[in-house]
């Protein structure tokens, strides 16, 4: 059995409806989405432990997205491979590149954070594995097959962008 910690609202003390501090999720859904809300609730701190709830931070997430975003559709736009069954073989003649190695760290600290319910670093695990990605965006061009594990890794959380960049690449 896992406790969870409990979210504050920013002024520090518990949410409550009697303190009329209490972030109605709903209102977030229709501001930001879904993926949005959920990626930083789950991004907000250790599963386990006390956190305050930061209205600024949420732009973060919506950053993040835009990017994983963006570099999805300048991706899916230049990939010179159109056959998705043809996407995941070629890219695994490649061989060790720069970007196989890395893909294969993040699928392992990505699966330990998760081990753990280590959440919050689960996402950051993401953003980082994003911002070099976006730095190494000309090689995905011709091996996309790292955006694509960003994409499944980032589904549990975010699903309705994943399954969108998914079928950017073809797949059903």
């Amino acid at each position: 059995r896992i406790q969870h910690g409990m979210i504050q609202a920013e002024d520090g003390r518990k949410m409550s409806k009697s303190l009329g501090n209490v972030i109605n999720p709903n209102d977030l859904i229709e501001k930001y989405g879904a993926d949005i809300t959920r990626a930083y609730v789950v991004f907000l701190g250790p599963f386990d432990q006390q956190v305050s709830w930061d209205s600024k931070g949420i732009e973060g997430i919506v950053r993040f997205l835009n990017k994983v975003w963006n570099l999805g559709q300048e991706i899916a736009e230049r990939v010179e491979e159109k056959d998705p069954t043809k996407i995941i073989t070629d890219s695994f003649e490649i061989g060790e590149t720069e970007l196989e190695v890395a893909t294969h760290k993040v699928i392992k600290k990505f699966n330990d954070d998760l081990d753990r319910l280590h959440l919050n670093t689960l996402i950051s695990t993401l953003m980082e594995f994003t911002n070099f990605l976006v730095a190494k965006k000309e090689l995905l061009y011709n091996y996309p097959q790292p955006y694509l594990v960003l994409i499944l890794l980032l589904s549990p959380i975010c699903p309705h962008i994943s399954e969108e960049m998914w079928q950017q690449f073809g797949f059903p």
